[in-house]
């Protein structure tokens, strides 16, 4: 599967953030396990270098730590300048609107999100409901 991620699912695991951390974690080690393709959206990265530096307070680390998710856990996808157009002019979220264009740019099967508001996506998944899947599919 092609899955784009959304920022809280790295947040739940980098912040160790209660009671997702662990749900997180799973996702990440099933998804490796089952060759899923993991993608983030560039404009993601601007949030988590912001949330990872507040926690890190050192720019080098927050920038080895974002290198070693970028280079070993997912592949980046570009943002177009339609996408962020047309994300403007759906009704919702700027963010959701833009990570569901990107996605669909992308070829992505589905969004994996926590945020339970994306209505511009035909499969957004949370952590848990990936987990499940894959549980049932394995049977």
């Amino acid at each position: 599967m092609r899955l784009l991620l959304d920022t809280n699912i790295f947040l739940d695991t980098i912040l160790k953030r209660e009671p997702f951390n662990k749900t997180a974690k799973e996702f990440f080690i099933t998804a490796a396990k089952n060759r899923d393709e993991l993608y983030v959206c560039a404009s993601s990265l601007r949030d988590l270098s912001y949330f990872i530096h507040k926690y890190c307070y050192s720019y080098d680390e927050t920038n080895k730590f974002l290198i070693d998710i970028y280079t070993r856990v997912t592949k980046i996808v570009g943002i177009t300048t339609d996408d962020t157009i047309e994300a403007l002019y759906q009704d919702g979220d700027y963010e959701d609107n833009l990570i569901a264009l990107t996605a669909e740019t992308s070829m992505c099967d589905a969004i994996i999100s926590r945020d339970k508001k994306f209505k511009n996506f035909r499969v957004v998944l949370t952590p848990e409901k990936y987990l499940e899947y894959k549980r049932n599919e394995t049977r």
